[in-house]
């Protein structure tokens, strides 16, 4: 999911699905005080407000989507954003292009030589939108813009399916398949408010978050909807209990897709679907008014949470390892990652390290950002290894390992810089 002044999985349960900064004093539980304290190798100045990272293997570039200035009390992206690209081994900027108002994410097909951009369009002070939606096609050597393409309103990130050649989005009325070379519109089906959870490439199912549509019509029991990519076609959908869908990811070596499950006052859940039949294998409860952001190791079996609190029931943030088979949650950090008044992300796997990454940030009182902390953590004990602090963000930072140095790329969305870290010396 990503960080933005409108969460793209639902715009009418925004409420329950985003993971504001905390405000608040400065933190005092946090596990950084007694640790090895690590420092960017190198901070480079990008756009305004960057939000989101790509990486292209082939070309060895990393791509910095920047949301551009924002403006009024929901602090909306009103101005052009723009995409920069990075040398990965050097963080070098090599060139930034411009693109349209307000973007939302970004994805790279190295197959199809394309970053992949998304954005949304104009929006009033009142973070209403005003305009249409748009694709941009850049070249992941040159970063180039190669083309353009017009889809609907509210229109969500993208989603790269390898397998197929595809790149998958939604918008306000519609699912859109594209050919991400060229930009032609493959295959539409009509999916009123509907978003992208995952995409399991081994079954083909595209699993997406049809609960909006239901919300509207007063039903307490949203579903998963799970489409078929080689028909394009909807062939079942799944009812969990009425909740805003937040971070899913696809365990395709185990056919799991893990979807964490929020409520607005009460605890969640973490759901365990079948990516073949979409069937609810297994639910792992939260403590109350906790949710979750999730992310799975690429080696099958594991997935690990982070857990924190809510503007209602604040808690420290913690970190626990989910067997993707049996459901089994086994907390891991012995220790809070960051005070009750932080936010944090989805940890990053890096898996060439057996490492772990979360991002904290965390405002003051008066909404003054701190400077973000990046907490290193042994992959399979969960110990808190070592800290580096990097630049001031109002979101969540994101965050990417890049070849072929294995470097850590951070965004600072209120510095305009990224930070680009050394694992090697952690």
């Amino acid at each position: 999911m990503l960080p933005s002044s409108r969460t793209p999985v639902s715009l009418l349960l925004a409420l329950s699905l985003a993971l504001p900064v905390g405000r608040g004093p400065a933190p005092r539980h946090s596990a950084a005080a007694h640790l090895p304290r690590g420092a960017p190798t190198k901070t480079v100045s990008v756009g305004i407000s960057p939000i989101a990272l790509a990486t292209s293997g082939a070309t060895g570039h990393v791509f910095v989507l920047n949301a551009g200035p924002r403006r009024g009390a929901y602090r909306a992206f009103v101005g052009p954003g723009s995409v920069t690209m990075l040398d990965a081994a050097t963080g070098a900027v090599l060139r930034t292009t411009p693109i349209g108002i307000f973007p939302l994410g970004l994805a790279v097909d190295d197959r199809a030589g394309r970053v992949v951009v998304v954005t949304e369009g104009a929006v009033n002070v009142d973070n209403e939108t005003v305009g249409s939606g748009a694709v941009y096609l850049l070249d992941t050597a040159s970063g180039r813009l190669r083309r353009t393409i017009a889809v609907g309103r509210n229109p969500g990130s993208p989603i790269v399916d390898y397998s197929s050649g595809r790149v998958y989005l939604t918008d306000t009325a519609r699912l859109r398949a594209l050919d991400p070379a060229t930009g032609r519109l493959i295959a539409s089906i009509p999916l009123s408010l509907a978003s992208i959870l995952a995409l399991d490439e081994p079954t083909h199912h595209l699993f997406l978050d049809t609960g909006p549509a239901c919300a509207l019509r007063n039903d307490f029991n949203c579903g998963v909807t799970l489409v078929d990519t080689r028909t394009f076609r909807p062939v079942r959908t799944r009812v969990l209990p009425y909740a805003s869908q937040g971070s899913a990811v696809d365990d395709a070596p185990t056919g799991r897709v893990v979807l964490s499950v929020g409520f607005v006052r009460m605890g969640g859940y973490v759901a365990l679907l079948d990516a073949h039949t979409g069937a609810l294998a297994h639910t792992v409860p939260l403590p109350s008014g906790q949710y979750s952001a999730i992310a799975a190791d690429p080696r099958g079996g594991r997935a690990f949470v982070v857990s924190q609190g809510t503007t209602y029931n604040p808690a420290v943030t913690k970190v626990a390892l989910l067997d993707t088979r049996s459901g089994r949650l086994t907390p891991l950090a012995t220790q809070p990652l960051a005070s009750m008044s932080a936010s944090a992300s989805a940890p990053l796997v890096d898996v060439a390290r057996d490492r772990l990454l979360v991002a904290t940030v965390e405002s003051d009182r008066l909404g003054q950002p701190h400077p973000g902390v990046i907490y290193v953590l042994n992959g399979r004990t969960g110990a808190v290894i070592a800290h580096a602090a990097v630049g001031r963000s109002l979101s969540i930072p994101a965050m990417t390992v890049a070849a072929p140095k294995g470097l850590v790329f951070v965004t600072n969305d209120v510095d305009n810089t990224v930070s680009i870290l050394d694992p090697s010396t952690w």
